[in-house]
This record gives structure tokens, C-alpha cells and sequence, in this order.
């Protein structure tokens, strides 16, 4: 199997991943990302400016996740800097279980 990147993919003209692969995994097949409780949110764009994967854009004054399976799995910086503890994510007790279940470990 070829030696692949945690976070190696395919853009489209978009900018979208066509084909992302985590670990060797279809990104698409890991259902981890944020969801924004939008009567928490209080529109303040810390999640849009400290996220390097551009998982969010601005609509309407307030983040809209528009590319949820660019979220690095396992990452939750845009929850812990969330001014108003609107942004949540799965267990990541299921990240770990992925880790073990998948050996990612050795195969790094």
C-alpha cells in the first residue's frame, strides 16, 4: 500500500476534496466534524478564523459548516475557542476506537 499522508487528497476545481483519505481511510466514511447550535452561536467568526481547513464560511453573519470532511479528525480547536460554547463534535472516543480498530498506529 502506497505511504499515505494523514491529510493527502484530490481538490476539485471547487477547492472541495473529490478523494480524501485519512490514514488510508475514506475520509467519508469517519463522520467527524462540527456542528454549530445556532441559537448558541453568537455569530463571533472565531471558528472561521482559527480553522486551517476551511470547513466553514461566513453566511448570513454567522459560521455555516459548508465542508465537513475537511475537518481533520480528531481536531476540536474551533469547540475550544468557541466564545460561546456553541460548537460541538462527536465522542472522540470514536477517533480512538478508529486508531485501534484500523492499526493506524502501524502504519505510520
Amino acid at each position: 500500500m502506497a505511504d499515505i499522508k494523514a491529510d493527502q487528497r484530490t481538490e476539485t476545481t471547487t477547492g472541495q476534496p473529490s478523494t480524501a483519505l485519512w490514514h488510508g481511510i475514506q475520509r467519508k466514511s469517519i463522520e467527524w466534524y462540527p456542528t454549530v447550535d445556532e441559537d448558541e452561536c453568537i455569530g463571533c467568526g472565531m471558528c472561521f478564523a482559527t480553522c486551517g481547513k476551511k470547513v466553514y464560511q461566513i453566511v448570513d453573519g454567522k459560521p455555516k459548516v459548508v465542508s465537513p470532511y475537511s475537518c481533520m479528525v480528531g481536531c476540536q480547536t474551533c469547540m475550544n475557542l468557541c466564545l460561546s460554547n456553541a460548537i460541538s463534535f462527536p465522542n472522540v472516543d470514536m477517533v480512538r476506537e478508529l486508531i485501534k480498530e484500523k492499526d493506524v498506529l502501524n502504519h505510520l
